[in-house]
């Protein structure tokens, strides 16, 4: 059985829909503890055949050159550990998928930047703890669309920061009504990203408004 290493986060609770989701798909789960102390990052690489980057708090913007003028919550210990880890990760040919934080990361990683706070907030945050839920467009011809079969898709959403530029190389694969980037993938490399939240829309939390989520877990353990 292939496995999918994850990283956890300090919301035990949050990082479960993960594990469940991935599960469901059909592959292990190893969980990374940023917190741990571990920094043998080629070991920790070693030990799967992917990556998964979840959602979480804000990346400190002094990664992509910017005082912080909006961010919330950060996290210097997740931001080293994930930066560190997915060097290696990406060195080894190994596939990636990012959520929400983790579309983020990947984006500043490959040398993009973030909006702090996007003017549409109040469209994208969650609501009194209750992802929102919005119509988006998909580009033909990417994995969004050849996981979905449909140039427009209603997902959740659950962020107050987005892409502003695209790192080089990344390409965009589904865009709010508003204009966020919503998914990209690399053109090079099996990297493939997600603004919204699958593991939310999935299994005990499915919903009838939005997309199966597990179709998504289910094309990158396929690419493992």
């Amino acid at each position: 059985m292939k496995k999918v290493g994850v990283i956890a986060s300090r919301n035990a609770e949050k990082t479960k829909n993960y594990y469940a989701a991935v599960e469901a798909a059909g592959a292990e789960v190893v969980v990374f503890d940023p917190y741990s102390g571990e920094s043998d990052t080629d070991r920790l690489c070693d030990s799967i055949d992917g990556l998964l980057i979840p959602g979480g708090v804000d990346i400190q913007p002094s990664f992509y050159h910017e005082e912080n003028i909006a961010c919330g919550e950060l996290d210097p210990v997740l931001d080293k550990f994930e930066m560190a880890l997915l060097t290696k990760v990406l060195k080894a040919q190994k596939p990636v998928l990012g959520v929400c934080r983790g579309l983020q990361l990947l984006n500043v990683f490959f040398g993009g930047t973030l909006y702090q706070d996007i003017s549409c907030a109040n469209c994208h945050k969650r609501d009194h703890e209750t992802d929102r839920v919005h119509l988006t467009k998909v580009v033909p011809a990417t994995f969004i669309y050849d996981i979905y079969k449909k140039t427009e898709i209603y997902v959740n959403s659950a962020h107050h920061q987005a892409v502003r530029d695209l790192a080089k190389d990344l390409v965009p694969a589904q865009y709010s009504q508003e204009g966020i980037l919503e998914a990209f993938y690399h053109k090079n490399k099996p990297i493939y990203a997600v603004q919204w939240h699958p593991e939310r829309m999935c299994l005990k939390n499915a919903r009838t408004d939005t997309e199966n989520g597990l179709e998504l877990f289910k094309f990158f353990v396929g690419i493992l």
